[in-house]
């Protein structure tokens, strides 16, 4: 962390700000792990009034460090700044893969600049509780919406393990993809496979993947630790082309 010659005043006036600064509702939902988190949005909606009335502001920097022969780098540089001029400065970063969307660079700097402005404000999160709340206090419940029935698809049981791992066939119904150090990790979630998300850093097959949601493929799995590792795909779907609708999973 970087500070500006004195740090005093913004000091006392952070230290007044945390006192009454509300913690974070928590609204989003890890795709791959199920823990709950604080959105960006959340984090500053919860922070600001507190720093606002303190004399302190904070503002975010974020850009695409690239150089010859190494990945790509998402930077972020968070300040945190007093009206006396004083101020604090922490800079966070992290590896990027060579083939990021724009998305997906938009979500990687999301993130660094979620846990950095955590951290410099000293912001916590709660569980959000208000759909609860919300629901104790109707007398009526309101109807789910029914969602339309799918069309079945062919599937097999995993084959038994063995040194070749485990063979399975279905339809692919999700896809996802996220960065992992200097390369990008896809997961999937196939018909006939009870054991959850399988995945691969091998980013040729995971582009491969990427563009087969929704399509009858078979996949060869085998066991790392408490990890299923995809090494090897291949797609089934007949030759007329024709495959199940993907569900609508929102990201």
């Amino acid at each position: 962390m970087r500070t500006s010659e004195t740090i005093g005043a913004v000091a006392a006036a952070l230290a007044k700000a945390q006192g009454s600064m509300a913690a974070a509702k928590r609204d989003g939902t890890n795709s791959h792990y199920g823990n709950r988190y604080a959105s960006l949005g959340r984090l500053l909606e919860a922070a600001k009034p507190s720093l606002s009335s303190n004399g302190l502001s904070v503002v975010q920097g974020s850009e695409c460090v690239e150089a010859e022969g190494v990945p790509p780098t998402g930077v972020v540089v968070t300040m945190l700044l007093h009206s006396s001029g004083e101020w604090l400065e922490s800079t966070l970063a992290v590896p990027l893969a060579a083939s990021l969307s724009y998305q997906e660079l938009g979500k990687a700097l999301t993130y660094l600049r979620r846990y950095s402005l955590a951290s410099m404000v000293g912001i916590v999160s709660d569980e959000d509780d208000d759909a609860e709340v919300d629901r104790a206090a109707r007398s009526t419940p309101e109807p789910a919406t029914p969602r339309p029935p799918r069309r079945p698809a062919p599937r097999r049981e995993a084959s038994p393990a063995g040194d070749d791992g485990r063979t399975v066939q279905g339809v692919i119904r999700d896809v996802r993809q996220t960065p992992w150090q200097d390369t990008q990790k896809t997961a999937i979630l196939i018909d006939g496979w009870s054991e959850g998300w399988c995945s691969t850093f091998d980013a040729e097959l995971g582009a491969w993947l990427a563009e087969r949601r929704g399509r009858h493929c078979e996949i060869v799995v085998k066991q790392n630790g408490k990890f299923w590792n995809l090494v090897k795909a291949q797609e089934l779907t007949p030759a007329d082309g024709k495959v199940d609708p993907p569900d609508d999973i929102p990201f």
